[in-house]
C-alpha cells in the first residue's frame, strides 16, 4: 500500500511540472524586448508579484516597477498597471488575454480575484462578485458585450472564473453559439481497495473458508467533466483502466484416531478490468480548494477474469496436491452504484489538481447470482 499511496503523491506533485509549458518566453524593460530567456510559471498568485528569470540555475526576480509586460510559453501574458487594493494603489501584473476587440484581465493572490474587461482602447471595466460568493453583476458582462446578442444570452451561465470568461468571450468574438460551458479534460491515477464478497449459495464450500480482505489495486485513466448549469453542476465521466489480484489462504487441521491431516488451500483472482464511471457532480463555487460531491454508477467490463482454488492435502506428513480448480466466481459485466466526495485546487488560470475518494458496489450484470465487490478508491489527477 505504500508504494501506491507513493505512486499517488509523485504523480501529484509531478504534474504540473510534466504539462508546463514555458518556450518563447520574453520580457520588455526599459522599452526593450528580451527575447531568448527562459522565465518560470510560478502560478498566476505569484505571477501577479514578479517575474522570475531562470539563468544558469538561479532565479532572477523583476517587479512590476522594472518590468513593463512578460509572457510564458507564447500563451501566458502579464502586463504591469496599477490597481487600488485595500484603499491604496499598488503596481501589479496582470494575466491578460486578448479576444479580438476584447481583453481579459485576471488578477489574484491570497485576498483577492479580481477580474476585469477592455473593449479596445477603453477603460478597464471590473467584473465584480456579490457578497464575496463566486457569482457576479452578469448584466453587466451582457451589456458590455452586446453587439453578438445571440450570445449574450448565454452570459447568465457564465462562471466567475478564468475559463468561463475566455470561452464566452471567444463565443462573442466569432459571434457564434458553442456548447457552453466548455469542456474539460484531464488525467487520474488512483489506489483501489477491493473486496470480494461471495455468494454463499453458489459456490462450492471451498469458497466460503476464507476470510475476505480488501486487495490492493492501481487504475490509470482519462476523464472528461461537461458542466451543464452556472450552478456548479457538471457530468463527468471516465474511461479507466484497473489491475486487481484477489489472493487468500487457509489451513484446515483435522484429527482422528489413529491420524492427522490438514487441508491447505489458495484462493487467487486475477482482473485485468476496464472502468467507466459516469457522475453527477456538484462543485462549491469558491475560488481556491473547491470541494465536490459525486453520486452515479460504474460500470466494469472484466476482459480478463481467471478465479481457481489450489488444495493440498497433508496426511501424516505426506503431502497430496490435488491441482487447481477453476470456475467462475465473477461475472465479466458488473454494475454498481458510487457516491464519491473530493477536492480540487486550480494551479494557475488553466489547470487544476485533485484528490477524491469513491465507495463503489458492483455485482454481475449477466449473472447476479455470482461475487460482488465493494471497492473503495483513493484517486488524484490533473485537469487540462
Amino acid at each position: 500500500m505504500k508504494k501506491s499511496l507513493y505512486f499517488l503523491l509523485f504523480f501529484l506533485l509531478l504534474a504540473p511540472s510534466v504539462f508546463a509549458i514555458d518556450r518563447n518566453d520574453y520580457y520588455i524593460m526599459d522599452s526593450v524586448t528580451y527575447k531568448g530567456v527562459r522565465l518560470v510559471d510560478f502560478g498566476i498568485k505569484e505571477n501577479v508579484q514578479f517575474c522570475h528569470e531562470l539563468t544558469s540555475g538561479k532565479v532572477t526576480t523583476f517587479t512590476p516597477n522594472q518590468v513593463k509586460e512578460y509572457s510564458i510559453g507564447g500563451e501566458i501574458l502579464y502586463v504591469a498597471m496599477d490597481i487600488n487594493l485595500d484603499y491604496s494603489l499598488k503596481r501589479v501584473f496582470f494575466e491578460k488575454r486578448v479576444f479580438g476587440l476584447y481583453s481579459l484581465y485576471h488578477y489574484m493572490d491570497k485576498r483577492h480575484d479580481l477580474f476585469y474587461l477592455q473593449k479596445g482602447n477603453g477603460p478597464l471595466m471590473e467584473l465584480p462578485k456579490q457578497n464575496h460568493s463566486a457569482s457576479f453583476n452578469r448584466e453587466k458582462l451582457a451589456e458590455y458585450t452586446k453587439e453578438c446578442s445571440d450570445v449574450v444570452a448565454k452570459s447568465r451561465q457564465v462562471n466567475y472564473s478564468v475559463k468561463d470568461l475566455s470561452f464566452y468571450l471567444q463565443q462573442v468574438k466569432d459571434c457564434r453559439i458553442n456548447p457552453f460551458p466548455p469542456l474539460r479534460l484531464g488525467v487520474s491515477v488512483g489506489m483501489n481497495l477491493t473486496k470480494l464478497q461471495p455468494f454463499a449459495g453458489h459456490f462450492d464450500p471451498d469458497y466460503q473458508i476464507f476470510n475476505y480482505k480488501y486487495d490492493e489495486g492501481l487504475s490509470l485513466g482519462f476523464f472528461l467533466d461537461q458542466p451543464v448549469f452556472q450552478f456548479g453542476l457538471s457530468v463527468h465521466a471516465a474511461v479507466c483502466y484497473s489491475n486487481t489480484v484477489f489472493t487468500y489462504q487457509k489451513r484446515v487441521e483435522h484429527t482422528y484416531p489413529g491420524f492427522v491431516f490438514s487441508s491447505d488451500y489458495s484462493f487467487v483472482t486475477t482482473l485485468h478490468t476496464l472502468e467507466l464511471p459516469v457522475h453527477l457532480r456538484y462543485t462549491l463555487p469558491l475560488s481556491t480548494l473547491r470541494p465536490y460531491l459525486e453520486f452515479g454508477g460504474f460500470i466494469n467490463l472484466n476482459f480478463y477474469n481467471d478465479s481457481y482454488v489450489d488444495r493440498i492435502f497433508t496426511e501424516n506428513g505426506v503431502k497430496h496436491d490435488f491441482g487447481s480448480f477453476h470456475s467462475m466466481v465473477l461475472d465479466n459485466l458488473n454494475v454498481g452504484p458510487s457516491i464519491g466526495l473530493g477536492v480540487e485546487c486550480p494551479i494557475n488560470g488553466r489547470h487544476k489538481v485533485f484528490l477524491e475518494c469513491h465507495y463503489t458496489r458492483t455485482q454481475g450484470l449477466t449473472n447476479p447470482d455470482l461475487s460482488k465487490l465493494t471497492r473503495i478508491t483513493v484517486t488524484t489527477g490533473y485537469q487540462f
